[in-house]
C-alpha cells in the first residue's frame, strides 16, 4: 500500500509541475517577503523554532521570511489557509506529521489532501516526545503512574498539543495495553496544557523536550518515558516506553516545508536548496540540538513527498489501532 501511495505520489507530481511550467518561472525569487505559516501556538517550542530556522534562511536569501501562527483544528487551518494562496512561493505551509498525514485517518472528510493540494519542499525537524509528570506528581516512575491510572479508572488524564499528535496516539496506545481509561485532553499548543500540568488540572502531559525544557531544567517536571523509537540525546537516562515493557508504542513527531499546488519547480527548488542551508547551518544546528530536537531533511522535494505518502500509510494504521477518533 505504501508503494501504491508512492505511485499515485509521482503521478500527481508529474501533473504539478506540467501545469506550473505553463505559467512560466518569475524573472526573480524571492523579490518579497515569505511568510510560513505554522500549525501552532504563538511563543510554543514550534513557533520558536520556525522563527529561528526563517530568520536564517531570510538572511541567506537577502529577503524576510515570517511567521505566522494559525494553531487549531489539528493542523487543518493553517493547511487550508495556505492551500488556498496564491501558488507563487511567498505563503508556505509548515505541515506535520498530524496535518499531512495522521489527519488523513482521523478527518474521513478532510477539506485538503497532503498529496493534491500542495508541493512539499523539505523536511525541517523532527521532534522527539517524552512523557513527563509535574515535580508534585505521586508517580515518580511509568509504572507507578500506570498503577494508579488502574486504581483509578477515568481518573488520570493525559495532556498533548492536540489531537493525532505523536502524544496522543502514544497515549492512547497505551491505556489500551494496560486497560485503563486515561482521559485525553487536548490543546491547541504546549504552552496551555504545561500550564494546566503545574496546577494539577492534568496528570501528564506528552510533548517534545523542547516544549518542557524550561520547567524540567527548573525541577518543576519530571521524565518518566521517551515516546520515541530511541532515548532522547538531550535526556539520554529516560528510558523509552518500549525499554519500560510496552513494544510498539513510539512516534516521533516531524516537521516540513510545503507550497501551495501549481507553484512552479524552480521556486521550489530554491526553496528546498534555502531552506535546507538554513536548518543545517552551524548555529542553528547547535541550537536545535539544545532543545533536543533533530534536524531532519530532504535530499529533494519529491523525496519529501514520497516520505508523506508513507507516513499516511504508516501512521494511518496507528490511528486505526490506537482506537483515536479527531474528537
Amino acid at each position: 500500500m505504501a508503494t501504491q501511495s508512492k505511485m499515485i505520489f509521482v503521478a500527481i507530481s508529474m501533473l504539478h509541475a506540467a501545469a506550473a511550467a505553463a505559467q512560466g518561472a518569475p524573472a526573480a525569487f524571492p523579490s518579497k517577503a515569505i511568510t510560513v505559516v505554522h500549525p501552532q501556538a504563538t511563543g510554543g517550542p514550534v513557533d520558536v523554532t520556525t522563527r529561528l530556522v526563517a530568520q536564517k534562511a531570510g538572511e541567506n536569501m537577502g529577503r524576510s521570511v515570517l511567521v505566522e501562527a494559525r494553531p487549531g483544528a489539528g493542523g487543518t487551518i493553517s493547511a487550508m489557509y495556505v492551500k488556498q494562496a496564491a501558488p507563487d512561493g511567498y505563503t508556505l505551509l509548515l505541515g506535520n506529521h498530524v496535518s499531512l498525514a495522521v489527519n488523513v485517518t482521523l478527518m474521513p472528510n478532510l477539506p485538503y489532501d497532503p498529496l493534491k493540494h500542495f508541493v512539499p519542499v523539505t523536511l525541517l525537524w523532527n521532534n522527539p516526545t517524552l512523557m513527563t509528570v509535574s515535580a508534585n506528581s505521586p508517580a515518580r516512575t511509568l509504572r507507578e503512574l500506570i498503577s494508579i491510572a488502574q486504581q483509578a479508572p477515568d481518573k488520570v488524564s493525559y495532556a498533548t498539543a492536540g489531537i493525532g499528535t505523536t502524544g496522543h496516539l502514544a497515549g492512547h496506545m497505551l491505556a489500551t495495553a494496560v486497560r485503563s481509561s486515561m482521559v485525553h485532553v487536548p490543546y491547541k499548543g504546549s504552552v496551555e496544557a504545561l500550564n494546566d500540568l503545574m496546577t494539577g488540572r492534568v496528570d501528564t502531559y506528552l510533548g517534545s523536550y523542547a516544549s518542557v525544557a524550561t520547567f524540567h531544567k527548573a525541577g518543576k517536571i519530571r521524565l518518566l518515558a521517551a515516546v520515541s523509537e530511541k532515548r532522547n540525546t538531550i535526556a539520554p537516562e529516560v528510558p523509552t516506553i518500549v525499554e519500560q515493557g510496552y513494544p510498539g508504542i513510539h512516534f516521533d513527531g516531524w516537521f516540513g516545508i510545503l507550497a501551495p499546488v501549481g507553484t512552479v519547480p524552480t521556486v521550489v527548488q530554491r526553496l528546498q536548496t534555502e531552506f535546507v542551508k538554513a536548518v543545517t547551518s552551524p548555529d542553528v544546528q547547535a541550537k536545535l540540538a539544545s532543545q533536543g530536537t533533530v534536524t531532519m531533511t530532504s535530499a529533494s522535494p519529491a523525496e519529501f513527498g514520497g516520505f508523506i505518502a508513507d507516513e499516511i500509510v504508516r501512521l494511518g494504521r496507528a490511528a486505526k489501532l490506537s482506537g483515536a477518533t479527531a474528537e
